[in-house]
This record gives C-alpha cells, sequence and structure tokens, in this order.
C-alpha cells in the first residue's frame, strides 16, 4: 500500500501575533464601547451607595 502525499489547502502568511493582533482588533470592532466594567479603583461611605452604584451600572449596560 502506498502512503498519499500530504496535501497543502492554503498557508499562513502572517506569524502568529500578527493573526492575534487582527483577531483583538476585530473583537474590540464587535464590542460595543460600554461594555464591562469602569476599571479603577471605586470606594464608596456606605454599601447603599456601591449598591446604587451597580444598578445604575447595569441599567446602562
Amino acid at each position: 500500500m502506498e502512503a498519499s502525499p500530504v496535501r497543502v489547502v492554503g498557508t499562513l502568511r502572517k506569524t502568529p501575533w500578527q493573526r492575534f493582533d487582527r483577531l483583538q482588533r476585530t473583537a474590540a470592532r464587535l464590542r460595543p464601547a460600554s461594555a464591562g466594567q469602569p476599571k479603577g479603583v471605586f470606594r464608596f461611605r456606605r454599601h447603599e451607595d456601591l449598591d446604587l452604584w451597580t444598578a445604575n451600572l447595569r441599567r446602562r449596560n
């Protein structure tokens, strides 16, 4: 029985980092601008203030 030759359908012309960069840019374009939590440290005087802030944040998204 003869081994069949390996067939190459296409080639990758870019490095893995270039492909990863393109994937990240595409994901950023598809994601809405207001998605996720705001970055940073937030301090609240009371737990009620935190609850109110969190509720408003969820309502916006």
